[in-house]
């Protein structure tokens, strides 16, 4: 293990001068040339080992001493440096968070196998983003079997914690669940926000794309819907015409909103001006 240089300030600030210092030493000619002294004992512990005659320590340069630890030191920070991965967000009980819930922590857990290695650091991190009172008592449970493990008693396994978790927060019939949440989606400020969750309810409705796309056009914003039926051609015919449709059609809605406003204060200043000449000339 290299000895780490003395360096009192921000370590991103050090990498880049180190590798500048590392270039620019590179590029330059001159060095001021060192020799490596070997003290006395060395020496004769050398001359015992070996009957090969000695050679004379090639100088080394003030330079390339400082190249060499230079870049060793950003060779360490560049293997601690590993892919960052955002962190699951807490689980606080929500069925309809279950599973968006599984697929962020398996992801990150498959993304820091090295410090997840065994099935009990998994499960202790699985659980210690388990949030609030609906998820308190089978935090708790679980959390026991492993803190109250006792020799002869089974191993918390991570493939038995999922299973029981989702036994537990999974809805029973996840498709009727599905179907009465997507039956009663609105749209809100934004159609691509809509468009996004609609999607997600939609592969698990088990509904064809001819029943989705009613009732995608039943949850849209009255005006929107309207514009995009009566349209003079274009007008969707499946599933997927209706998402690019309604994201179109609302972004362009929009931009009209917001070009028009600077105009009807325009009006009123120009109205204004108008009274204004009007009272000077009466005046």
């Amino acid at each position: 293990m290299l000895p780490e240089l003395p360096y009192f300030g921000n370590t991103e600030s050090f990498e880049i001068r180190t590798e500048n210092l590392t270039e620019s030493l590179i590029s330059t000619g001159t060095s001021t040339p060192i020799v490596e002294e070997i003290r006395p004992e060395e020496e004769e512990m050398l001359g015992e080992q070996s009957s090969t005659p000695k050679r004379d320590q090639k100088p080394k340069t003030q330079e390339e001493m400082i190249i060499n630890v230079a870049t060793a030191v950003l060779e360490e920070k560049k293997k601690e440096k590993g892919v960052k991965v955002a962190t699951p967000d807490p689980f606080d009980g929500d069925c309809k968070e279950t599973q968006r819930f599984l697929t962020e922590v398996e992801i990150y857990l498959r993304m820091h196998p090295t410090e997840y290695d065994i099935d009990e650091k998994k499960c202790l991190f699985f659980l210690s983003y388990l949030r609030g009172k609906d998820t308190q008592a089978w935090k708790q449970r679980n959390t026991d079997l492993i803190f109250n493990w006792k020799s002869g008693d089974e191993e918390l396994k991570w493939d038995d914690l999922k299973g029981a978790f989702k036994k537990h927060y999974l809805p029973i019939n996840i498709k009727a669940d599905a179907q009465l949440r997507i039956e009663d989606m609105k749209m809100g400020e934004r159609a691509d926000n809509y468009v996004n969750e609609f999607r997600v309810l939609a592969d698990e409705s088990g509904y064809d794309d001819e029943a989705l796309a009613h009732i995608f056009r039943k949850g849209l914003l009255f005006v929107l819907a309207d514009k995009i039926l009566n349209q003079p051609q274009g007008r969707p015919n499946d599933l997927n015409g209706w998402y690019k449709a309604a994201i179109r059609f609302d972004e362009q809605y929009k931009y009209t909103k917001a070009v028009q406003k600077p105009r009807r204060f325009q009006m009123v200043t120009d109205k204004k001006k108008r009274f204004e000449k009007k009272e000077t000339a009466v005046n």
